[in-house]
Formats: C-alpha cells, sequence, structure tokens
C-alpha cells in the first residue's frame, strides 16, 4: 500500500510540474492562408516586414525596395499555399503572386516564402 500512495504523489507531483511549466510556454496562433497573407502583407506594404509571417530570404530581398500602397484591395486565395493580393497605388491597382510555406514549426504556420508582382489588366482597374 505505501508503494501504491508514493506513485500516486509522485505522477501527482510530476502533473503539477508539467501544468506549471505548460502555464507559462506561449502558445502560436495558427493562422489560416488568408489571414496569412493579408498580415504579412499588410506588414510588408507598411515597410516593416514581420519576420514571423515573412521568410528570412524574402526579408533580405525587401530591406532593398520601399512600398508606397494606399490600401490592400483584396486578397483572392488561389489554395493553402498560394494567395494573389491586390493593391492600390498613385498607379493604380497591382497584383502579388504570394506563396506560402507551411510549418508547424513556424509562430503562425505559415510563412511567406516568395512575393512576385503581376501585371493587372486594365479593364480590372479600380
Amino acid at each position: 500500500i505505501l508503494i501504491a500512495i508514493m506513485g500516486v504523489l509522485a505522477n501527482l507531483t510530476i502533473l503539477g510540474v508539467e501544468i506549471w511549466v505548460l502555464k507559462g510556454e506561449r502558445r502560436p496562433v495558427a493562422l489560416k492562408t488568408f489571414e496569412a497573407c493579408y498580415q504579412g502583407m499588410n506588414s510588408v506594404f507598411d515597410n516593416n516586414p514581420r519576420h514571423e509571417l515573412i521568410g528570412s530570404k524574402v526579408i533580405k530581398d525587401l530591406k532593398e525596395m520601399k512600398f508606397k500602397i494606399d490600401k490592400i484591395h483584396l486578397v483572392k486565395v488561389n489554395d493553402n499555399y498560394n494567395c494573389d493580393v491586390f493593391t492600390k497605388d498613385s498607379k493604380g491597382v497591382r497584383r502579388y503572386n504570394v506563396s506560402l510555406d507551411k510549418s508547424i514549426h513556424f509562430s503562425h504556420l505559415y510563412k511567406i516564402v516568395d512575393i512576385k508582382e503581376d501585371k493587372v489588366d486594365s479593364r480590372y482597374q479600380l
């Protein structure tokens, strides 16, 4: 009986320590494709890319560029790993093809790994 009581106490102690450790741990917020595209590109257009949403290669490439975007007009999700972001600025409408990578190791589940600007057909200008 003494061994059983000591075993129960040991398990309760371990459980208490696990709860205490996990309580202090910050859990990442998993974003959906749309949210990752919108929040990541919004930070890019504010010329302040968020490292938790943007890949390091893209951030390195963005250091040389400055954006003057009035607003994000539309975010179109193509699939779980690609979206199109339409913006409006003084020259008209611009379209950015955004590629995402997904991993449980990322703090928000997705990271932007590539951004390419595409021309927008003039008939779709806003």
